[in-house]
């Protein structure tokens, strides 16, 4: 009778139960429910993000993918930060997400009049609109400045938002709510 074939699937454990395969569906599953959440961690400030049990590459890499514009270099490094996410324990790093859309974390800001414009969003300047607020508030900023300041940012004009700098650097901490 010819023998059979011994593939590492079939190798006896020493009398241990063999660990459960997953499925390819399984596998898929997990790993798009970790791109998911790491598709939430991108949206986090980076404040917050220091406070997470992530991995230094993980962070660096949340880091990175605030940088890059290109949408197709966003999806690629959003699917990276999915493979990073396999080395961290995703619990806590879901239970902290949830905590803070469910209104359960306290949102903290920077400088306390910021709540005003960024209590819809969480904390987190989402809008065009957030920035020429927040501007003309702690900077100071005319209309057309912090219009000329929307403009920059959402055009990625490096040399222009440089130009303003100055003016951002000595923000006016006085809060007229």
């Amino acid at each position: 009778m010819p023998r059979k074939k011994q593939y590492q699937w079939d190798v006896e454990t020493n009398g241990q139960e063999a660990p459960e395969q997953l499925s390819r569906s399984a596998k898929k599953r997990q790993s798009s429910a970790l791109q998911d959440l790491g598709a939430e961690l991108t949206k986090l400030p980076v404040n917050e993000l220091d406070r997470l049990p992530l991995t230094p590459d993980l962070l660096e890499a949340l880091r990175l993918y605030a940088r890059i514009s290109n949408r197709e270099g966003k999806r690629r490094q959003l699917q990276f930060i999915g493979r990073l996410m396999r080395e961290v324990d995703a619990g806590p790093l879901a239970e902290a997400i949830e905590a803070r859309k469910n209104g359960q974390q306290a949102i903290t800001y920077d400088i306390p009049c910021m709540e005003k414009y960024l209590k819809d969003t969480y904390g987190i300047t989402v809008y065009q609109e957030q920035v020429m607020l927040l501007s003309r508030q702690l900077a100071s900023f005319t209309r057309g400045e912090s219009d000329a300041l929307r403009k920059a940012m959402g055009k990625k004009k490096k040399a222009i938002v440089d130009a303003m700098k100055p003016k951002l650097t000595y923000l006016k901490y006085v809060c007229q709510l």
